[in-house]
């Protein structure tokens, strides 16, 4: 750890990186059955892009600057149907860059923030900082992985180990 890096960023860099090699896991493990699998409105692929996605927003400065769906070419407001609309958008190839692109943001982020800035505010004004804005984005994660996870099991006998 770099003497300007804060021990509670080192320490959450080390509990996100956990959870991109699940992430990983789950994109490399899901054949066609598994990414096409949907139910009562709930999408695998869209849960995977839903994961990466909310990563790009919190991991910004400020909420206003995010444009939803832009990374797969669409836009929420033009949505009707996510399995028509949405999911031919999404492949294990673009769902791997975005999360690329993203764990290459975070950690930067992460690496470069002292105790000073870890700790102070930024412009999502609903958290008390920005360890407790990454602390819910990583609770977040794991709370849709959990489904992820279970989905894989259930429909391809793919188990995602706790890592």
């Amino acid at each position: 750890m770099d003497s300007s890096t804060s021990f509670s960023g080192a320490q959450m860099l080390n509990q996100y990186s956990s959870s991109w090699k699940m992430l990983r896991t789950a994109i490399r493990n899901s054949d066609e059955s598994v990414w096409s699998y949907s139910r009562k409105k709930w999408f695998f692929a869209l849960t995977l892009y839903h994961i990466i996605e909310t990563m790009d927003f919190y991991s910004r400065s400020t909420p206003n600057s995010m444009e939803w769906g832009k990374r797969a070419g669409y836009n929420w407001d033009d949505v009707k149907d996510p399995s028509t609309d949405i999911l031919p958008l999404l492949s294990p190839q673009l769902l791997s860059n975005y999360l690329m692109d993203m764990i290459d943001r975070i950690t930067s982020i992460l690496i470069s923030m002292n105790d000073e800035s870890f700790y102070s505010k930024d412009g999502f004004h609903w958290f008390d900082s920005v360890f407790h804005k990454y602390l819910y984005l990583l609770r977040h994660n794991q709370h849709h992985l959990g489904e992820i996870a279970f989905v894989l099991r259930a429909t391809s006998n793919v188990v995602m180990k706790w890592t």
